[in-house]
């Protein structure tokens, strides 16, 4: 149960920080763009994955904590370029390949 809540984090971490960009990159001003609607559930989904990843850590130790959050980073990745049609570039790609590799050897090395 403890890694599926940690599983969840990760994807929701992805979640929350494509609705912060999609939050920044209205057409409003500063002050509008941080109580926007994307940007309070992106801050609000933080606190889930807050209790989530606190969850987690009861039982998961956190160096794998550590390695496996880096997931997050190829989630919000991925999301953008679907939901807010960004470009990756080739060397996003690489260095979530690299990630994946690491997290491999990581967890079977």
């Amino acid at each position: 149960m403890h890694s599926l809540a940690f599983a969840f984090a990760i994807l929701l971490t992805g979640v929350s920080n494509t609705l912060l960009r999609l939050g920044a990159t209205q057409k409003q001003s500063a002050i509008r763009s941080l109580l926007g609607k994307a940007t309070l559930l992106g801050y609000g989904l933080f606190g889930v994955v807050t209790l989530l990843s606190v969850y987690a850590a009861q039982v998961i130790p956190l160096r794998t904590l550590t390695a496996w959050s880096s997931l997050s980073n190829i989630a919000t990745i991925t999301l953008a370029a679907l939901l807010l049609k960004e470009k990756i570039e080739h060397k996003v790609i690489a260095s979530t390949i690299l990630i994946t590799i690491g997290l491999v050897i990581y967890s079977f090395g």
